[in-house]
C-alpha cells in the first residue's frame, strides 16, 4: 500500500457509498491472507460473501453441517509438525474405499474446509472447520455420521502417531442453534466490533485471520502481534513460527466439482481477490506519482482516506493541497 503498481500512473482513491468507506486502488499489495490484516480483511470478506450466497441459493437442496477436526497437542509440539500431521490425517480421512462408501450412504454432496490455529496454555491448537453439504431430501442420521467421522478420524490420526479424544477430536453441528453454541464456546468474535453482526457459519469458515481468541481457548495470531507490540517478546517469536508454518497453505479448500454444482465459477486466487475493485465504488481522486510521494513523505495515507470517507472529492482535494500535493 505504498508503491504504485508498475504500469499504472496514479494511486486512485475510491469511495463506496454502501459501506461509507474509502479505499485505494493501483497500489502494490502482498495478498498474504495469513499475516497481513489489510489483505486478510479483503480476501476473507469476499470469500465469505461468495460462500454465503452459495449456501443461500442451495438451501432447499442441501443440508449444511459444520464439522470441526482437531488433535491432541502440548506446549512441546512445534506448529509445523502439528500442521503437517493434521493436514495429512485429513487427506487420509477423505480417501479410500471407506470414505467413498460413507459419502454414498450419507448422501454427502461435497465439502469446504478451512484452516486456522490459536495459541494457548497447551501450545498451538491448529484445527480444521469443514462445511459438509448433504442432500436435504435424503434421510440424515446424525449419530451415524458422527460415529463414522469420530472413529475414522482416530484411525487416520494413528497413522501419523497422533491421537484425539472421542469426545473432542471431531465436533458435529447440524442445527443453527447448535452451531451458535459451538461458536460461543470455541469460536471467536470479529476484531472489528465497530460493526457488530451475527457471527455466521460463513464467518467461522473464512474469517480466521480476523478472529480474537477468547479465554482459555488461546490467542489468535494477530493477537500475538499485538502482544509483541507491548513488550511480549515470546509472542513475537510465536508469530514468526506461525508465519513460517502457514506460508503457502490454503485457507479454504473446496471438494472437487462442488463449486460447479453450486453454480460458482472458477475460484479466484488470494491475489485476485485482494486486488479486485468494488464495482459500486466511485472514483474520488487520482493521485499522480509526484503527489503520492508527498503523501508518503507526510505519512498521510490514512488521512487521505479519512477525507475520502466523507464521499466528497473537494475535501480530498483540500487535504492534498494542505500538505503540498
Amino acid at each position: 500500500m505504498r508503491r504504485i503498481i508498475p504500469g499504472k500512473k496514479t494511486a486512485d482513491v475510491l469511495y463506496s457509498a454502501k459501506l461509507q468507506r474509502a479505499h485505494y486502488a493501483n497500489l502494490v499489495i502482498c495478498a498474504r491472507v495469513w499475516i497481513c490484516p489489510i489483505c486478510a480483511a479483503k480476501i476473507t470478506e469476499r470469500r465469505r460473501v461468495e460462500l454465503a450466497r452459495a449456501i443461500d441459493w442451495n438451501d432447499r437442496l442441501l443440508r449444511p453441517v459444520l464439522v470441526t477436526f482437531t488433535l491432541q497437542h502440548s506446549d512441546r509440539d512445534k506448529l509445523d509438525k502439528l500442521l503437517a500431521d493434521l493436514l495429512d490425517s485429513y487427506r487420509r480421512l477423505k480417501s479410500g474405499k471407506r470414505w467413498t462408501e460413507f459419502k454414498n450412504d450419507a448422501h454427502l454432496v461435497g465439502s469446504i474446509r478451512s484452516l486456522e490455529t490459536t495459541y494457548g496454555d497447551n501450545g498451538w491448537h491448529p484445527h480444521l472447520h469443514g462445511l459438509y453439504l448433504f442432500e436435504r431430501k435424503a434421510s440424515f442420521d446424525q449419530t451415524a455420521v458422527e460415529e463414522f467421522l469420530k472413529n475414522h478420524w482416530a484411525t487416520v490420526l494413528g497413522a501419523n502417531e497422533r491421537t484425539a479424544s472421542y469426545e473432542h477430536g471431531v465436533d458435529v453441528r447440524t442445527h443453527e442453534s447448535d452451531i451458535e453454541k459451538y461458536i460461543a464456546k470455541f469460536g471467536h468474535e470479529p476484531i472489528d466490533m465497530k460493526r457488530p453482526a451475527k457471527w455466521t457459519i460463513e464467518h467461522e469458515l473464512t474469517k480466521a485471520p480476523s478472529k480474537v481468541g477468547r479465554g482459555a481457548h488461546g490467542r489468535s495470531p494477530l493477537q500475538l502481534v499485538a502482544d509483541y507490540m507491548v513488550g511480549d517478546k515470546k509472542a513475537g517469536a510465536l508469530f514468526q513460527e506461525y508465519a513460517a508454518a502457514f506460508k503457502g497453505k490454503n485457507q479454504l479448500v473446496w471438494s472437487r466439482g462442488l463449486r460447479a454444482l453450486l453454480g460458482l465459477g472458477l475460484e479466484e486466487t488470494d491475489e485476485e481477490l485482494a486486488q479486485r475493485k468494488d464495482e459500486a465504488a466511485e472514483l474520488l481522486a487520482s493521485i499522480t506519482l509526484k503527489q503520492w510521494r508527498v503523501v508518503l513523505a507526510n505519512d498521510a495515507r490514512g488521512e487521505v482516506l479519512e477525507a475520502a470517507s466523507t464521499g466528497d472529492p473537494t475535501k480530498v482535494a483540500a487535504f492534498l493541497a494542505s500538505i503540498g500535493a
